[in-house]
């Protein structure tokens, strides 16, 4: 082969290699760099079609081919197709890559090492088949390694801020409230914190940031007259909400609610409640632990906290007229709508009657915690009641948006799990029109997975008229649960597919659900959408 070819193969094969690198590093920064999600992503069906696992193992036969058979050509015209491919995807922004932090950046760095490895000995050598194979193992491989090193210098600059974190909390000493649970988090941490506001200089954990380094981040940058810090805590598995305690050590704790989010990473659903628990564990002697009276995994942790002589107490939205025995405040809606509610707040011998924007019975949960806690520290019922009728949807949490053919668009589109799933059908059932609804499914349910998400076809069967899964490893599950209904499926995974298929219903006089984690061409179209009636 003469230089001149070899240098044009290597410079196809440098495209495609760099497409790849890209790709795989994307998916290690979605899974948080992290071996046990990776894994999962590997042994799913979806997973190892966004990963290309296939095309890899075609690269592999045609390199195999080159190498031991002589067929360059073969080679070639897998190379030249992948370059097209990429430069495509290029030109039309749809090319999936990582975000470029400083970890990224060194992750992509390490890998592309690699790439420029293999076409050095490759030239050097003239044995061009050889040195693609060797490119390719270290494709496959280099991410891992950049992975393995950047873990050692994020483990130190994570103790550093964490040390950074302990000396402002001891400077500053606000009294620290602890949100856990496997759904609506943020939600709560962000009405807790609204309805404090009224009455103190209240600061909370940004966005969804729930990780040791997130919340010590946040706690290193306190201002000094804060009195109440509101901290959200996540975990994948147990030990990790303690690893948080032991530096924020929290004066009360709210838990959420408890479900298999997760499950495939926690192991059971015992785990996934005695790692919540360790948030109840780290209360002081006069720390209180408040639960959310809805919820069975709560309840039980409730009772779990009084044999352990903690002060607990629960919050519900009642359902009928019979509270849980042990409940201390309730809260039941008169009028439900698509775009707010009336409810009933009763704590001890007080009734209140209050108008809020909160959609749907779901998000009433989290305004539970919120009036208890507030109550609990002394926030008169003006302030309270004030504060709810300011309160606003968060982020991505069943938020409302009008479109300019008179349809609406429901965003639920961050990470989905059974229950805010059922909640947001409950809501979407309140909408009269045509209704339509996207969604991947629900990740890492593991063993409860099928389970899940039959019961939530069979709840899509009853609410939904077209359902978009995007998601081809739950297809089966919600086809069952659909049953009869299933001529309401279309399946459908790439995203750009999905984007063309979104606009079509965007320009309707429908309600379109955006339930679980969206694709990036997705939330461009509802952007764009969006944005033409402003401009109208």
């Amino acid at each position: 082969m003469g230089k001149e070819l070899t240098i044009i193969i290597f410079f196809l094969w440098s495209l495609q290699a760099l497409r790849q690198a890209l790709n795989w590093i994307y998916w290690w920064q979605t899974k948080e760099y992290r071996f046990d999600r990776f894994g999962l992503l590997l042994t799913s069906k979806e997973g190892r079609k966004n990963l290309e696992i296939n095309l890899i193992g075609a690269k592999f036969i045609t390199i195999f081919l080159s190498l031991f058979l002589g067929l360059d050509w073969a080679m070639s015209i897998l190379l030249i197709w992948l370059s097209l491919k990429f430069l495509n995807e290029v030109v039309s922004h749809r090319i999936r890559k990582p975000v470029l932090t400083l970890r990224g950046v060194e992750v992509l760095a390490t890998t592309l090492l690699g790439v420029i490895l293999a076409v050095w000995i490759g030239y050097q050598s003239g044995n061009v088949a050889a040195s693609v194979a060797l490119g390719e193992v270290l494709i496959l491989a280099l991410p891992v390694v950049g992975v393995l090193w950047t873990t050692i210098l994020v483990e130190q600059s994570k103790e550093k801020i964490i040390k950074k974190a302990k000396a402002r909390l001891s400077i500053v000493k606000p009294f620290v409230i602890g949100v856990t649970g496997s759904f609506g988090k943020t939600t709560t941490k962000d009405f807790i914190a609204h309805l404090l506001s009224q009455k103190y200089k209240t600061e909370k954990t940004l966005a969804n940031q729930n990780t040791d380094w997130g919340i010590a981040r946040k706690a290193a940058d306190l201002a000094k007259d804060t009195e109440i810090f509101v901290v959200e805590m996540g975990a994948y598995k147990k030990g990790e909400i303690k690893k948080v305690t032991e530096f924020v050590k929290p004066n009360l704790a709210v838990v959420t609610g408890i479900e298999p989010q997760h499950l495939a990473l926690f192991g059971s659903l015992q785990n996934i409640k005695e790692a919540k628990y360790e948030l109840i564990q780290a209360l002081p002697k006069n720390g209180e632990a408040v639960f959310n009276g809805n919820n069975i995994g709560c309840i039980e942790m409730f009772e779990w906290a009084k044999k352990d002589a903690k002060k607990a107490s629960l919050y519900e939205v009642l359902e009928n007229a019979n509270p849980q025995k042990n409940t201390e405040l309730t809260i039941s809606a008169t009028k439900l709508s698509g775009i707010g509610s009336t409810i009933v707040i009763k704590h001890g011998g007080t009734k209140k009657t209050v108008q809020t924007a909160l959609p749907g019975k779901y998000l009433l949960q989290n305004l539970g915690a919120a009036v208890l806690i507030a109550r609990k520290l002394d926030v008169d019922w003006r302030s309270i009641l004030a504060g709810i009728k300011t309160l606003e949807v968060p982020g991505k949490a069943l938020r409302r948006h009008n479109l300019p053919s008179g349809g609406t668009v429901i965003d639920d589109s961050y990470n989905s799990t059974p229950h805010a799933f059922l909640a947001a059908l409950d809501y979407l059932s309140l909408f009269k029109n045509k209704k339509v609804v996207f969604t991947p499914g629900i990740i890492e349910l593991g063993s409860l997975s099928s389970e899940v998400h039959e019961e939530v076809g069979k709840n899509l069967a009853k609410t939904a008229d077209i359902v978009v899964l995007t998601n081809s490893d739950f297809e089966d599950s919600i086809k069952k649960g659909l049953g009869g209904s299933v001529d309401k499926l279309r399946v459908i995974t790439d995203p750009q597919k999905i984007a063309q298929k979104l606009e079509g219903f965007l320009r309707q006089n429908c309600t379109i659900l955006l339930e679980g984690r969206m694709p990036g061409a997705v939330n461009k179209q509802v952007a764009d959408e969006l944005a033409k009636g402003v401009k109208r």
